[in-house]
């Protein structure tokens, strides 16, 4: 799958339909027009899917934990169009855990420290190519508030 310049995921043979699902406006209303489980269906599928701010609120569909899975079981790391609402709980679900931050200033500190050339670390070979995937984890940490470790944050963030 690939974003098209819309940011909307495509298949190669995606399809042109979108599927547009609204909130809930009527007043007392719970039902919705579908569920985050049939919005991965239907993009694994090919089909454009937008879902509009709110769509879901009503029958407690957590927006924090839709961030979660688009993080870690589709791979997002981006935020889309958002509710003001929205964003505190999509900052949350979009942290790294605290063991990746560290394995990613230990990591990052030691290549430093070989002038970026490549190294070996329990057991394993990185390159620049693992240093890219590890800083962008470790800036990623520092946006969304997390505590770096502390020479870390030194050698790269002051």
């Amino acid at each position: 799958m690939a974003r098209n310049k819309n940011n909307l995921i495509e298949t190669e043979n995606s399809m042109t339909l979108m599927i547009g699902i609204p909130r809930e406006i009527a007043a007392g209303e719970k039902r919705v027009a579908t569920v985050p489980d049939v919005v991965e269906k239907l993009i694994k599928l090919g089909f454009k899917v937008a879902v509009e701010s709110g769509a879901g609120d009503a029958a407690n569909f957590s927006v924090r934990e839709d961030a979660r899975r688009a993080r870690q079981e589709l791979g997002f790391l981006r935020m889309w169009s958002i509710h003001p609402a929205q964003i505190q709980p999509i900052v949350e679900a979009m942290r790294p855990d605290f063991a990746e931050v560290n394995e990613a200033a230990t990591l990052l500190i030691a290549a430093q420290d070989a002038a970026w050339g490549p190294i070996q670390q329990e057991g394993k070979l990185h390159d620049r190519a693992s240093y890219r995937y590890y800083w962008e984890l470790l800036q990623r940490a520092q946006s969304t508030g997390m505590n770096i470790p502390p020479e870390a944050h030194q050698r790269f963030f002051s």
